[in-house]
């Protein structure tokens, strides 16, 4: 198989959803996509899923966030550092203070946090650096930005 299927992705998707449900459990996930294709997923782990992909604070993962994570790691494209940016906030800060959007795939973050996030991202920034570069990243009269927007700009420094 050399394109990715995402009807047939979805068909999967619903047989593992639970009755009343919209997403499934993380812990299926692998399953899942190991059933799709054996071949492309035979090493992934859970915590391979839990580092890439946006979990509800529940541990459940709706399908745009699966598919997203799969048709990145089956086309193997490097454009997987927004999804890992937003989904490292999301599993670190946004318990607190990170506002959920309808689409559930982006979260608000304050400026102070995305200093600590960028440290995250880069062990060489200092803080000071860090605290700059999130300044530059964040408008001028903004507390709260959108987590995807700025990882789309950090992508491009």
């Amino acid at each position: 198989m050399s394109d990715f299927d995402s009807e047939r992705l979805g068909t999967l998707f619903n047989k593992y959803l639970k009755q009343g449900k919209e997403e499934i459990e993380t812990s299926v996930v692998s399953d899942l996509l190991k059933e799709y294709d054996r071949k492309k997923f035979a090493n992934i782990t859970l915590k391979d899923v839990q580092n890439s992909i946006d979990i509800d604070k529940y541990g459940y993962v709706g399908f745009s966030s699966v598919e997203n994570f799969a048709r990145n790691f089956f086309m193997n494209e490097s454009s997987t550092a927004i999804p890992e940016i937003i989904s490292l906030f999301y599993n670190n800060y946004s318990s607190d203070k990170g506002k959920r959007f309808d689409n559930r795939t982006d979260r608000l973050i304050e400026q102070e946090d995305m200093s600590k996030l960028l440290i995250q991202l880069y062990p060489d920034l200092t803080q000071d650096d860090a605290e700059e570069l999130s300044q530059q990243l964040f408008s001028a009269n903004t507390s709260m930005c959108s987590v995807k927007k700025l990882a789309e700009k950090l992508t491009k420094f």
